[in-house]
């Protein structure tokens, strides 16, 4: 054993700690969080070959750089090196094809031990497992935490002509169609599919986006590449949800909204900027509202977008086609002091010069909280950020809490741009507020809201 534990200290620190963790004298194979549904496999300690000592390779990955990844402190050296051994066996699996996985994962288990300590939790090992979503579990179900896409699920076609109605065929020649669903049963449709998991793959892999102060500090989010979709990777149809129920798919999945900001910099960061589609004939949508928030403009809509998408890999951070729900004071202000009132907020939609066509603050006026439309869209941000600041200090927080600090406000909410400064940034702060504050009216007669979720 002194000859193994020699050879493996000349390794990487990554591999030090999972070599420790093998050869264990108390167990067989590495401790994970207690998952019903893992798709793991064990590592057995005879990973390490004898008498050569050559690691034998872990599902054809090799583990990628983990040492400058800051150490997670957890009360006592048993407990710190669980989480040391988890971030080990997520590098081992998952490093070579998706390294910032690694990152994101090691910021979530980051995250959950803070949570612990503010419920005044001691975090030992027993509650640690309990908690802690497995690297497999995390990487197969994604950020969303939504179920693994089920075999048999419809494919977006399938959603948009058996379950909206819309007639593909005819579609081709005359896309006015309304389909066949009152727009509450459109939105029970939506909501049951995403609860079953039925959602490209795709989007479960975030991209990181850096907002950075006027100070020189930043701060990192993760943001959902593309927006809300039904159907799988081949064949999927993005679909707007009302603000109620994108806010209570949020709070049940522990997920956030983005702020102006965030969809401000995830288009200038984006992989591809495309033009919002935009049918500007007033006279046509003023006679015929109902085809604006019909079945067959929002297949309408997602094919204009996807022409603008030829030739782009799927997964690549892609903004700039819809106008996206966002978190603002100007909507949760409203909530903090007065009556639940009709505001919503808006921001994106961009034009060809690329600035955002929707921009309009407390915006309402259309339909407030049951208000759906071919050109919303709903992009899920992780509740993880990564402050850093200018003097180099790092911290990992919600996005709702850094949201209530005024100084981490500057950088998360800023005034957007303007036609006429196109490329002007304001250090000016709408925050700090909390935005779960925001979207909690009473859903419409019929509605569905995710299950075990209180309404109020």
């Amino acid at each position: 054993m002194s000859n193994v534990l020699s050879f493996v200290s000349d390794c990487v620190d990554t591999i030090l700690e999972l070599g420790r963790a093998m050869l264990q004298e108390t167990g067989e194979e590495i401790a994970a969080p207690r998952q019903t549904d893992r798709r793991g496999r064990p590592i057995p300690r005879d990973s390490f070959e004898k008498p050569s000592c050559k690691l034998r390779d872990l599902e054809g990955s090799v583990p990628c750089k983990t040492s400058d990844l800051p150490k997670i402190a957890c009360g006592d050296s048993k407990t710190s090196d669980y989480v040391s051994g988890l971030v080990s066996r997520a590098s081992l699996l998952y490093g070579k094809d998706d390294p910032t996985f690694v990152q994101e994962y090691h910021e979530y288990l980051e995250l959950t031990v803070q949570a612990l300590s503010s419920e005044n939790q001691a975090p030992d090992l027993v509650t640690l497992q309990e908690r802690f979503r497995s690297p497999e579990d995390y990487h197969a179900r994604g950020f969303l935490n939504l179920p693994k896409r089920p075999d048999n699920a419809l494919s977006g076609s399938q959603f948009v002509e058996k379950v909206l109605g819309v007639d593909l065929e005819k579609f081709k020649t005359n896309p006015r169609q309304l389909g066949t669903l009152s727009k509450v049963d459109r939105e029970n449709a939506i909501l049951e599919q995403i609860e079953l998991g039925n959602i490209p793959e795709f989007l479960r892999r975030p991209k990181a986006v850096i907002l950075k102060g006027p100070d020189g500090g930043e701060v990192k989010t993760y943001v959902m590449p593309d927006y809300i979709a039904i159907g799988s990777n081949e064949d999927f149809i993005r679909v707007p949800l009302s603000p109620i129920l994108a806010q209570a798919l949020a709070r049940k999945y522990d997920l956030s909204l983005p702020t102006k900001t965030i969809v401000e910099e995830t288009y200038s960061q984006a992989g591809k900027r495309i033009v919002g589609p935009s049918y500007s004939h007033p006279e046509e949508f003023e006679a015929n509202s109902a085809y604006l928030d019909s079945s067959g403009f929002y297949l309408r809509s997602d094919q204009d977008i996807k022409s603008q998408l030829q030739g782009v890999p799927l997964g690549t951070l892609v903004a700039g086609g819809k106008k996206e729900l966002v978190v603002s004071p100007h909507v949760a202000i409203r909530f903090a002091g007065a009556p639940a009132s009709e505001a919503i907020d808006f921001y994106g939609l961009y034009d060809s010069d690329g600035i955002p066509i929707q921009r309009t603050p407390g915006h309402g006026r259309e339909g407030g909280y049951r208000h759906t439309e071919y050109a919303l869209g709903v992009r899920f941000v992780s509740p993880v950020v990564v402050v850093t600041t200018a003097s180099g200090d790092r911290k990992v927080m919600r996005m709702d809490e850094a949201l209530r600090d005024p100084e981490i406000a500057k950088m998360m909410n800023r005034v957007e741009r303007t036609e006429e400064q196109k490329k002007f940034r304001s250090p000016a702060s709408e925050g700090p507020f909390d935005p779960t504050t925001a979207y909690r009216q009473k859903p419409p007669k019929g509605q569905n809201l995710p299950e075990r979720l209180d309404p109020a």
